[in-house]
C-alpha cells in the first residue's frame, strides 16, 4: 500500500448512463423511496419530457434525481443520495441542477411529494425554497403515511 494521497476526483453531474441504472435502483431502495424496477428507469431515461440526472465521482454514482415536465411545470419524482455521501452537497447539487434545467426548458414551478415522517427531506426542501401546499392522507404504503405536497416557483 502506498503512502501517497489518493488524487482528488471531482464530481460530475450528467444524465444517467445505461450502466448507472442498477445503482440508481439500489440508491432508491436504500433511501426508502417507493421501489421501482430498473425497467422503469430505462423508460424515464428515454423520455423527452423527463430527466434522470446523476452525480458521480469516477464510476461511482453518489446520487440521482428524476424529474418530469408537464407543460410549464416540473415534478421532482425522486431524489436520493447514498448514505455515505449525505451532508456533502450532493443533494443540493442535484436539486440546483434540476431547477436550472427546468428554468432552461421554460418551467415556472416545481412540485414534489415527500413522506411526512421524512423530517430531514422536508427540512432540505424548505431550505431550498419549497413550501408546503397540501397533504395527501395515507398516500404511501409500507408503512402507510401521509405525503406532504411542496412547491417552489422557478
Amino acid at each position: 500500500m502506498s503512502d501517497r494521497p489518493t488524487p482528488y476526483r471531482p464530481v460530475e453531474v450528467c444524465p444517467a448512463h445505461p450502466e448507472d441504472l442498477d445503482r440508481v435502483r439500489r440508491l432508491n431502495e436504500e433511501s426508502g423511496l417507493s421501489p421501482w424496477p430498473v425497467e422503469d428507469y430505462v423508460t424515464f431515461r428515454e423520455r423527452s419530457d423527463a430527466a434522470l440526472t446523476v452525480v458521480r465521482r469516477g464510476e461511482v454514482v453518489m446520487g440521482f434525481a428524476l424529474t418530469l415536465r408537464v407543460g410549464a411545470e416540473m415534478e421532482l419524482l425522486k431524489l436520493a443520495v447514498s448514505r455515505e455521501d449525505r451532508g456533502r452537497g450532493v443533494g443540493r447539487t442535484l436539486l440546483e441542477t434540476c431547477v436550472s434545467e427546468g428554468r432552461r426548458r421554460g418551467c415556472v414551478a416545481c412540485y414534489l411529494e415527500v413522506r411526512a415522517g421524512n423530517e430531514a427531506a422536508v427540512r432540505f426542501y424548505r431550505r431550498h425554497g419549497f413550501r408546503t401546499t397540501g397533504i395527501r392522507r395515507n398516500y404511501y404504503r409500507d408503512p402507510v403515511e401521509d405525503a406532504i405536497l411542496m412547491s417552489r416557483e422557478l
